[in-house]
């Protein structure tokens, strides 16, 4: 591994925040913001919630029999012996409608204001909250449909503009009004019309060169030496290295160390061999519709990054990372990203308590949607905490009923640093 005090001026840089990456996070609707200062917010800035705090699956140990469940509402009974957790001197609960605040009545008499936000139409219909996607202020209207955002004067405060992120590049964009990811054919940076797939990688056998697959075929004619290659890929097992290789083919030799096609070993698709020292090696890999770079010690996968982020980090698309492996003139780069990569590994620990509270996931499940978020396949995290593949699969499925029973529906077309902001 490198030396942690090497120049990274000379190496690039990657960049990662300096604070965490959720510094609150509302449990009710899935927002994630920074505080502006160190005092604890009231509500939610999105949906406005007093109650951004607490989960909808909150633990609850009921106060007369002991029964400990997870309860879904203020308004729910211990499911045992059938008595709410908080009896005040009315016996019932009080809900604000105006910011959804629930407290329990103390008084026979019903207050004039809520507790909360001090509303004295607590009991009313809710007044129409308005929400501007330009500058995110919020306001009370009268109107159905106000014309403009009385902040930031934006005509356009209704309109959902959606941020997009290239796949080949990690050039990031938000579309103008009216237009939809369908209507993307290009990516305005690299203008690869391929911008919402990874890239395809293949090595020639013949001549040993990488290229990008053009089209889906499994088949590609080399455009170094017009060699003809069909779609598997074979590795070393003298000196590791990766190519593709027709398998009916006879005679052939590894196109880096010479040995016979006889010391070869059939592998999955779509992998290419960056980088290595010692045990370490950076591989990536195309599948699922995303290109992930593994960090690899020994069979032990360490951490991941996915590519599109390599590249704007890097400040590169997928030619000239292509060109840059068969050159051989990034290397002090991937070693200056396997050293990043090994220092961050447990990065994604901090996303647990996030995904338990919002999900509702036992701690196992939710390390491995934490996990699985910063680009880590099943077969990977298998390896990495020791799990048979049938239990990540088992874990896979109590991740995606979570999912639904909160509502989210995943839309992977949309670019977002929140992990719920495109669900």
């Amino acid at each position: 591994m490198p030396d942690s005090d090497s120049d990274a001026d000379s190496r690039g840089s990657l960049t990662y925040p300096a604070r965490d990456v959720f510094s609150l996070y509302c449990y009710r609707c899935g927002h994630a913001w920074f505080s502006r200062n160190e005092k604890i917010p009231k509500r939610c800035p999105r949906c406005h919630t007093s109650r951004w705090e607490h989960p909808l699956g909150d633990d609850v140990t009921c106060r007369f029999c002991g029964n400990g469940w997870k309860s879904s509402s203020l308004y729910e009974p211990c499911p045992i012996c059938g008595r709410m957790q908080v009896e005040g001197a009315a016996g019932r609960f009080l809900h604000c409608n105006q910011c959804d605040y629930d407290w329990a009545q103390r008084r026979s008499k019903p207050p004039q204001r809520c507790p909360m936000c001090h509303s004295v139409k607590w009991r009313e219909a809710k007044v129409n909250r308005l929400r501007c996607n330009e500058c995110g202020h919020m306001w009370m209207n009268q109107a159905e449909q106000p014309k403009k955002c009385p902040k930031c004067q934006s005509a356009f405060w209704n309109i959902q503009r959606h941020a997009m992120q290239c796949r080949r590049c990690g050039h990031r964009w938000t579309l103008t009004y009216g237009r939809t990811p369908n209507d993307v054919r290009m990516c305005p940076s690299c203008k690869s019309r391929k911008w919402n797939e990874p890239p395809k990688i293949f090595v020639c056998y013949r001549c040993g060169e990488t290229h990008i697959m053009k089209d889906n075929s499994r088949s590609m004619i080399c455009p170094s030496c017009k060699g003809n290659n069909e779609m598997k890929i074979f590795v070393c097992k003298s000196c590791s290295f990766t190519w593709n290789a027709l398998p009916s083919a006879k005679g052939l030799r590894c196109p880096r160390c010479g040995k016979e096609a006889g010391a070869t070993d059939y592998k999955d698709p779509e992998k290419l061999e960056m980088w290595s020292e010692g045990t370490f090696r950076l591989v990536y890999e195309s599948n699922s519709g995303f290109g992930t770079i593994y960090l690899w010690d020994g069979d032990m996968p360490v951490n991941t990054v996915y590519f599109h982020e390599m590249c704007r980090d890097f400040r590169m698309n997928a030619d000239v990372f292509v060109a840059a492996i068969n050159n051989r003139t990034m290397t002090d780069k991937w070693e200056y990203l396997a050293k990043e990569m090994h220092d961050r590994q447990y990065e994604y620990r901090k996303m647990i308590g996030y995904f338990e509270k919002r999900l509702c996931l036992i701690h196992e499940d939710a390390e491995v949607l934490a996990i699985h978020f910063k680009g880590m396949g099943p077969g990977a995290i298998a390896s990495r905490f020791g799990m048979l593949p049938e239990d990540v699969k088992k874990s896979f499925d109590r991740i995606m009923d979570a999912y639904k029973r909160s509502g989210i529906t995943v839309d992977d077309t949309i670019f977002t640093d929140n992990p719920f902001d495109h669900y």
